[in-house]
């Protein structure tokens, strides 16, 4: 509720509502990596055996502002997840 399904959009399309946002949050994915391509601060979280230090190094080449909720799990708990948000957002 109270949001869009934006899955189907133009890919330029996507990419202005990234950029139109302070903030992109998600599981380990392509459009994490989109969103930090587009110098986008992200929210993200990954799960064994995926390694959360590429979003640091070689995935970041324009240094993006990066906050990793956990690397342990892909299922992170929600509060978990909105405690890196609002961490997140005191930073920017």
């Amino acid at each position: 509720k109270g949001a869009e399904n934006r899955q189907s959009i133009d890919l330029s399309q996507t990419i202005a509502t990234m950029c139109a946002s302070r903030l992109v949050v998600g599981g380990s994915s392509a459009p994490m990596h989109l969103a930090s391509l587009c110098e986008l601060p992200i929210v993200v979280w990954t799960g064994p055996p995926f390694n959360a230090e590429r979003y640091f190094t070689y995935a970041n080449p324009f240094n993006s502002k990066v906050f990793l909720v956990t690397e342990k799990s892909f299922n992170p708990r929600v509060e978990d997840i909105f405690d890196t948000i609002n961490q997140a957002l005191e930073q920017l």
